[in-house]
């Protein structure tokens, strides 16, 4: 896989060759990460799944593992671009942009039109 991230680096500077974990999640709350993965298990009320508002809370679910989340969604798939079975995921977090490019079978459950978090820690 290979990343391309633009972030806020007054706010979280990164040097060139620092370590971090990034992980890109559907929600920030573990229930509903697992519901989005094909199990049924979480709150629901009138037939409609409860969102809880995590950043309002005081249990802030994935996002208290990492010093920097950003909020955005997938907008676009290229293809175009040279190696068999490569594709390209690309990401606008409020203007901060990444691109995600590898194999297809790695982008599988991305969706275009889907909302995600990013999360990192160094």
């Amino acid at each position: 896989m290979q990343l391309t991230l633009d972030i806020a680096n007054e706010l979280y500077p990164l040097t060139s060759g620092e370590t971090f974990t990034l992980a890109l999640a559907r929600s920030l709350s573990p229930e509903e990460e697992l519901a989005a993965n094909g199990d049924e298990e979480g709150s629901e009320a009138g037939g409609k799944r409860v969102k809880k508002e995590m950043w309002r809370s005081e249990d802030q679910g994935l996002a208290a593992d990492y010093e920097y989340v950003m909020y955005g969604k997938i907008y676009k798939f290229d293809d175009s671009a040279k190696g068999e079975n490569q594709t390209t995921a690309y990401m606008s977090f409020g203007g901060l942009l990444l691109a995600l490019r590898g194999s297809y079978r790695h982008l599988a459950g991305v969706v275009v039109g889907e909302n995600i978090y990013l999360l990192m820690r160094k």
